[in-house]
């Protein structure tokens, strides 16, 4: 203490004053000290004493925000590609027509000519030897007919490319196979994928979308309106 500065003679002071509870004076310790010196004495039993709180601790919860992923879109594929044999199609169809009327010609003339060799079979007795050489003579013109028409079948489809007409009709119903089975693909995409194509079931995904983008809709056309107006 007195490595302090305080006397003895202040200490034996103040516990005087303690004893006898009386106030210390002012001027007695400026005397020992040359400056004022304030002394604050406090009643113990005056004295509370405050457990300090503890710190509050504040923990912020980051909650991750959850990505709706969007369901791919449908690619719609491209639609079917013609063959080669079914675009030749049509230019085959016309030379058939051609050769469907040659074909006619010499089924009407085998048609007469087999008539006139029933009629040949027929004769008896005396027509027999009467009509024989008139009817073998048509019969030999109408085989002169039908043979000069099968000839033009193959000058026909020779002026077209063929060798033969066997070789233009493999051509011919080749190309009308893959001509059906093209249409049947365009059928089939245009059913799928077409303006005139049924909607897929609605998922609900797409349910709740749809609803939710109503409703956004909806309160955003919905004039505002003051909730505690009225209010008690």
């Amino acid at each position: 203490m007195w490595a302090n500065g305080i006397q003895s003679s202040t200490f034996e002071y103040l516990k005087e004053c303690y004893d006898n509870t009386t106030k210390v004076s002012d001027e007695a310790l400026e005397k020992e000290y040359g400056s004022k010196a304030i002394i604050k004495t406090e009643d113990t039993a005056d004295v509370v004493t405050t457990e300090p709180e503890p710190p509050v601790t504040t923990i912020t919860a980051t909650v991750p925000k959850t990505e709706v992923v969007e369901p791919p879109k449908l690619q719609i594929p491209s639609r079917p590609v013609m063959p080669p044999e079914a675009a030749a199609f049509p230019r085959l169809q016309k030379i058939k027509v051609t050769l469907d009327k040659q074909n006619h010609l010499i089924f009407e003339a085998e048609r007469e000519r087999n008539k006139l060799e029933i009629k040949l079979s027929d004769l008896k007795g005396l027509a027999r030897l009467t009509k024989k050489k008139e009817l073998e003579s048509r019969i030999a013109t109408k085989n002169e007919e039908i043979r000069t028409i099968k000839a033009g079948l193959s000058g026909i489809v020779r002026q077209y490319g063929f060798a033969t007409v066997q070789d233009f009709y493999t051509a011919f119903y080749t190309a009308q196979r893959a001509t059906d089975a093209y249409q049947k693909e365009c059928a089939k995409w245009e059913e799928t994928y077409g303006e005139k194509a049924t909607p897929e079931a609605e998922t609900m995904h797409d349910k709740i979308k749809r609803y939710q983008e109503k409703s956004d809709s909806h309160n955003a056309s919905q004039p505002y309106r003051n909730r505690t107006k009225g209010a008690r």
